[in-house]
């Protein structure tokens, strides 16, 4: 019987022990979500900046300094903090029903102001603000009125973009107005008209001729390619298939501001 009771108690004692691990464990990751919230910003090497806003402990945004949305995010933690580096997930999917695409990503704290952040990859435990793959992320204590986070609009999408990679392309488009866009492609030039819903994600546009009762259903989606780069990605839905989410197969194709252009040009 007094094996027994010792026995007993041991396991009591165990329990009790996993439940202060367990409990010691949730405040500091919540200590982690505290240190998060608010508004982070990435200096480049090539001098530009992209910011991150941490809004809940399961919700955040990507944005433009200038605080264009880039998208808003849901947030997944690991429980556990292993030498410091805060692991988790994120996706831009926040509408996909089923099976949303997750990018993995690590976080360590240099102090309450700056942050070390990497994705797809591991932080080495040696890691600092000059490591290579690493994005430093300031804290922003004091926002401008004029650069908080805000929808898209017609302002950052009229103008001309061009495909993003290292070849030479004459693949253009330009956003004429708030109806009208132009294709360019090789040889060929298509003027039609369009319209957009910029309060969802992905932004849904459709393009179509004057006049004609068929449309052509796209995804837009604004991107920040990581080296403060305005990036465009546009997926075509020519079966009439769009769904909830981008796809990224089929039509699609990422573009940049081309900023030596003129929209009348």
């Amino acid at each position: 019987m007094r094996l027994a009771i010792i026995n007993s108690s041991k396991k009591f004692t165990l329990v009790i022990f996993i439940f202060l691990i367990i409990t010691i464990s949730a405040h500091a990751q919540q200590d982690n979500y505290k240190r998060l919230t608010g508004r982070w910003r990435a200096h480049y090497s090539n001098g530009k900046f992209g910011d991150m806003q941490f809004l809940t402990d399961s919700t955040g945004a990507l944005l433009f300094p200038n605080g264009l949305l880039i998208a808003y995010i849901n947030i997944k933690y690991e429980r556990s903090v292993k030498n410091g580096i805060l692991r988790l997930k994120y996706t831009v999917d926040i509408h996909r029903k089923s099976h949303p695409n997750y990018v993995d990503a690590e976080i360590k704290f240099v102090n309450d102001s700056i942050f070390l952040y990497r994705v797809r990859g591991s932080i080495p435990d040696n890691a600092d603000t000059t490591s290579k793959k690493i994005y430093v992320f300031k804290k922003i204590r004091l926002e401008q009125p004029e650069a908080q986070l805000r929808f898209p609009d017609y302002r950052d999408l009229i103008g001309d973009w061009t495909t993003y990679h290292k070849a030479k392309t004459t693949t253009r488009i330009t956003f004429i107005d708030e109806n009208r866009v132009r294709f360019i492609l090789g040889d060929s030039i298509k003027e039609l008209n369009y319209k957009i819903d910029f309060t969802k994600q992905p932004i849904p546009i459709d393009f179509y001729y004057e006049g004609h009762p068929k449309t052509l259903p796209a995804f837009l989606m604004f991107i920040d390619l990581f080296d403060g780069t305005e990036g465009l990605w546009i997926e075509m839905f020519t079966r009439n298939n769009r769904g909830d989410h981008l796809m990224k197969l089929g039509q699609n194709a990422l573009f940049v501001r081309d900023l030596g252009k003129s929209v009348n040009k």
